[in-house]
């Protein structure tokens, strides 16, 4: 299933506006900085810490025009597709701002290319999210919970279990005061 691609709207055009405009991010800092002082305010809570301390920062861009948009409110199971299907894809999850939203860390799940660049099948066109941190996950540790409507592995089906989670990966758990800062 696909969407028609629309241009952004305008900000001033946010439902509500007054609203927005108080979770808009101060302008001396950047969305990947209020997005890290999100998951830092969660730290408390290890799929947020896992994501902080090991996650990438990445960009935004428009999803590219040789792949298709998917359903809203499947991402972990768009991301997983576009992977499965796109061997110079790698499948990651984490958490990603977002405009007029009430929280700076909304989990998440996209694509990322050989350059590191987002490849977004979810929300790859007209209002981007403002930042993504997330960690590369293999599609056989991904695939039990990248299902549509799901919270993917990390927030979701291994959110009990970040330590297992951590191991496979090859992250410390719980991370060392060094991979803490």
């Amino acid at each position: 299933m696909s969407r028609q691609r629309v241009p952004p709207p305008p900000l001033d055009t946010h439902p509500d506006p007054e609203h927005a405009a108080n979770w808009r991010p101060d302008p001396s800092r950047t969305p990947q900085e209020w997005l890290v002082e999100g998951l830092l305010e969660e730290d408390h809570d290890a799929p947020y810490r896992l994501v902080r301390v090991y996650g990438q920062p990445f960009a935004p861009r428009e999803l590219p025009l040789n792949y298709e948009l998917g359903p809203l409110r499947c991402c972990y199971a768009n991301a997983f597709a576009l992977a499965s299907e796109h061997s110079d894809l790698r499948y990651v999850e984490g958490y990603c701002t977002t405009w007029g939203s009430d929280t700076w860390k909304n989990r998440h799940g996209w694509c990322i290319d050989e350059d590191d660049q987002v490849v977004d099948p979810t929300w790859g066109t007209g209002r981007l999210p403002l930042a993504y941190r997330g960690i590369v996950l293999p599609l056989d540790i991904a695939e039990p919970h990248a299902k549509p409507f799901s919270h993917g592995t990390i927030d979701g089906g291994m959110m009990t279990d970040i330590p297992t989670l951590a191991r496979l990966l090859g992250f410390p758990w719980p991370p060392t005061p060094e991979h803490s800062r």
